[in-house]
C-alpha cells in the first residue's frame, strides 16, 4: 500500500543520510559532524526500536488472523490430512518468537555500533583538544 511504500522510502533516505554523515565524520574527523552523526544514530536506534515493538504488537494482536491464515495456507498437510489448529498455532507462535528475536538482535547490533560511534567521537574530541593545545603552544612561542 502507498503508506507502507512511503515509510520504506523515508526510512531508506534517513539511513542513506546517516551513512553519509558517518562517512563524512570519518573523513573529516570534525567534532561537530561526528556529534551529529552520533545523535542521529542513537535517534535512529530508538525509532527502529519503537517501530519494531509496534510491529510485534500488531503481529501478536491485530494481524493474528492474517498470520494464522497465511500459516494455514503454507503448511503442507501430510498425506491429504487437514492442517490442525495446533499446527497453525505453533506456526503463529514461531512467527511471533522470530519477530521478537530479530528485534532483540537488531537492537543489540545497533547498540554495539552506537558504542563504537561514541568511542570514535571521544577519539575525535581528544584529537581536537590535542590539536588546540599544540596550536596554543605554537602561538605562545611565536
Amino acid at each position: 500500500d502507498g503508506a507502507a511504500k512511503a515509510i520504506i522510502y523515508i526510512s531508506c533516505g534517513l539511513q542513506v543520510l546517516i551513512a553519509f554523515l558517518g562517512l563524512l565524520s570519518s573523513i573529516t574527523k570534525s567534532v561537530r559532524i561526528t556529534k551529529v552523526f552520533s545523535f542521529s544514530w542513537w535517534s535512529l536506534t530508538l525509532i527502529v526500536l519503537g517501530l519494531s515493538i509496534v510491529n510485534i504488537i500488531f503481529v501478536a494482536g491485530s494481524d493474528k488472523t492474517a498470520i494464522e491464515n497465511e500459516c494455514r495456507d503454507t503448511i503442507v498437510p501430510s498425506e491429504g490430512e487437514a492442517v490442525t489448529d495446533s499446527e497453525v498455532t505453533s506456526c503463529y507462535r514461531t512467527t511471533v518468537i522470530v519477530s521478537a528475536v530479530v528485534l532483540g538482535v537488531q537492537f543489540i547490533v545497533m547498540c554495539l555500533i552506537g558504542w563504537v560511534i561514541k568511542r570514535f567521537l571521544r577519539e575525535v574530541e581528544q584529537d581536537a583538544a590535542v590539536a588546540a593545545a599544540l596550536k596554543s603552544v605554537d602561538d605562545g612561542e611565536a
